[in-house]
């Protein structure tokens, strides 16, 4: 069967988050006839369903259905097409390169919960377990200002008591520094800005950060998340949560409504407002 693509974290959190926000299911046809690979890149409303083309690098992928958005504003529909494509697009990319079977449907309607995921409670309202909630959030784009605006937006969605950028700091200090800080936004403008020192500080940071209680970190970088593997100068406690909250802000919606919605679809749901 093909519905392990609904185990995975950012798709659960995405059919919960659709549910929550604004009602709405979600469907997945992977890798559909070419027919359908020929009907254009753009999403469609059609008889009342949002469909929604998936393609990355030239691959067509599939089909995200959304149904019965007729009810809602173009300003939710273009940011529930922005935030499909931004979490469904890598999922079924990795996928196709893995090499696995297609030509299936699945559904948003499933509850195939594993432990450490999204849960739907109450109704379908999200409750997000304590491991989802963020401890540090990459932000990638080939353009800084875009970075900072992106963190800017992403503080003030947020309870936090303060946005205090690494700039202005002298150093990380040490780990009980960093957690003394309580509910704080850090926001590390460049993660290359970082020393050596600083680095093991964050990744004892990571290991034995509380998200419900320390500070998160927003960390922008003009490499991708590939580009930073690659490069081995980071330990697997640091980069195994930037691939859980990596966003690649190139691709997002330059329109500012449409990206403070797609931002909270993003990273907000554990929250009651993502």
């Amino acid at each position: 069967m093909n519905t392990d693509i609904l185990k995975m974290a950012s798709v659960q959190r995405l059919t919960g988050l659709l549910k929550h926000r604004y009602g709405k299911g979600l469907e997945v046809r992977l890798l559909v006839d070419s027919m359908m690979s020929r009907s254009g890149d753009n999403a469609t409303v059609s008889r009342g369903d949002l469909l929604i083309p998936i393609q990355m690098h030239g691959t067509f992928l599939g089909l995200a259905r959304v149904p019965s958005v007729q009810d809602l504003p173009a300003t939710s529909i273009d940011a529930i097409t922005e935030v499909v494509r931004l979490i469904l697009e890598p999922a079924l990319y990795r996928r196709y390169l893995d090499g696995q079977p297609v030509s299936a449907t699945v559904t948003g309607e499933s509850e195939q919960i594993q432990p450490g995921k999204i849960q739907l409670l109450d109704g379908g309202r999200p409750s997000f377990l304590e491991d989802v909630q963020p401890k540090a959030i990459l932000l990638h784009s080939l353009n800084p200002n875009r970075i900072n605006r992106v963190a800017i937006h992403l503080h003030e969605t947020t309870e936090r008591w303060a946005m205090l950028r690494f700039s202005d700091m002298k150093s990380f200090g040490s780990v009980r520094e960093l957690q003394a800080l309580g509910k704080a936004t850090i926001f590390v403008e460049d993660l290359l800005h970082l020393s050596p020192e600083e680095i093991v500080i964050l990744k004892e940071f990571m290991r034995t950060a509380d998200s419900e209680q320390h500070p998160v970190i927003v960390i922008g970088s003009t490499r991708t998340l590939a580009e930073l593997e690659s490069c081995q100068a980071y330990p697997h406690e640091i980069m195994g949560e930037l691939e859980r909250y990596n966003l690649s802000l190139d691709r997002w919606p330059q329109d500012e409504t449409n990206l403070k919605q797609a931002l909270e679809l993003c990273l907000q749901g554990g929250q009651n407002s993502h």
